[in-house]
């Protein structure tokens, strides 16, 4: 095996970690706990949200599509605007 072929396999391996990594979130995130946030923020925006998490029961299906769009942008960074904008695709889907 030369040279070459070790970057090879670790430019596959880089790209195999890239394309499998998970995000989590870290701690509680419940109804409640974005409840309290969302009340506090007053927007549309978070209005919307909060009825929409109330009507379909809690937030696990938004944190699941959250997360899993979230990983997309993983290559060119995830920030507070990227999640803002997601929430909104959230929203508009």
């Amino acid at each position: 095996m030369n040279v070459l072929d070790k970057e090879e396999n670790v430019d596959e391996l880089c790209a195999y970690i890239m394309e499998h990594l998970v995000l989590d979130l870290d701690g509680e995130v419940n109804l409640e706990t974005i409840n309290e946030m969302l009340m506090r923020d007053g927007s549309q925006m978070a209005r919307d949200l909060r009825a929409r998490l109330i009507a379909e029961q809690g937030p696990d299906d938004f944190l699941l599509v959250l997360v899993d769009c979230l990983r997309e942008s993983l290559r060119e960074g995830i920030n507070e605007e990227k999640i803002q904008e997601q929430v909104q695709y959230y929203l508009e889907a």
